[in-house]
């Protein structure tokens, strides 16, 4: 499948052969970019809900139970195994991607070669098919990115709440002048 040629001459007589091999070096590539872009999240995640006791700075979503939820989510995307993968290709960890200590990823160069040239097509669906890690990840993070997600909704809430605010903060300011101006028309008078 995806094979295409074009013959351009002919050679009578002459018996060619062809060979299609699948494309390990790129397919390489794309698992390290995968490696590399998940690790930039986690960073991100890291610093969402980081805290600095020198400092005293916390990150805005320290001890948020929605970055909690997020964590928790691709932690299980990644750890769960592919269905639809065939074995022994069916998990993360068999094709040299592990965890670490720290929430990133780490990746074994000759774990992923010897899968990919052992079964590329399962670690394909291990990444690729409807069950795979990509789309499930793709799956988890749309729901909470999207439009009716749950982050969404919370921006519309403190949009709201922002909106309160600084209308109460118009009304005090309204209510601050009359005190003043009544004050000054009380010294005023006083005074006179």
């Amino acid at each position: 499948d995806g094979v295409k040629l074009t013959l351009r001459s002919q050679s009578p007589g002459q018996t060619l052969s062809l060979t299609v091999t699948h494309d390990t070096g790129t397919a390489g590539d794309r698992v390290r970019k995968f490696v590399t872009e998940y690790n930039a999240l986690q960073a991100q995640v890291l610093k969402l809900r980081s805290f600095d006791a020198t400092s005293g700075n916390a990150g805005p979503m320290l001890g948020d139970a929605l970055l909690a939820g997020v964590e928790s989510q691709l932690r299980r995307t990644l750890s769960t195994p592919v269905s639809t993968a065939a074995q022994p290709y069916d998990t993360l960890a068999s094709i040299g991607i592990t965890t670490k200590s720290d929430g990133t990823l780490a990746l074994d160069e000759s774990k992923l070669g010897r899968a990919l040239n052992g079964g590329f097509d399962a670690v394909g669906k291990l990444f690729g098919s409807s069950e795979g890690v990509a789309s499930r990840m793709f799956a988890d993070l749309e729901s909470r990115l999207g439009e009716n997600g749950p982050i969404e909704a919370r921006n519309k809430g403190l949009a709201k709440q922002k909106l309160s605010i600084d209308k109460r903060q118009k009304d005090i300011d309204a209510r601050m002048e009359t005190v003043l101006q009544r004050y000054i028309k009380q010294f005023t008078t006083l005074d006179t």
